[in-house]
């Protein structure tokens, strides 16, 4: 085992926080929802089949991103609502 792989068991990454917007090492873009049996889920910002990825296999997005995504999934509920003409 390398170094580096030890040092990972070791230490492993800090579980973020529920709802935290991650990037995988796909650069698939989801939201953070929990740990179970050592693996990360991640669920697609717009629903749909959630995800696993290794514990440090995806990292918090730019905060500009988290903000651009949020404020993208609001304007589209609002227009799928009618409320925008």
């Amino acid at each position: 085992m390398s170094d580096e792989t030890m040092s990972e068991t070791q230490n492993p990454p800090p579980v973020p926080a529920v709802g935290t917007i991650m990037i995988d090492e796909h650069d698939r873009i989801g939201e953070f929802r929990g740990e179970v049996h050592g693996q990360w889920w991640l669920r697609p910002l717009k629903g749909g089949t959630e995800w696993t990825v290794q514990p440090g296999g995806a990292e918090p997005a730019p905060p500009s991103w988290g903000l651009r995504a949020k404020v993208a999934l609001a304007n589209e509920r609002t227009t799928r609502r009618g409320e925008l003409t």
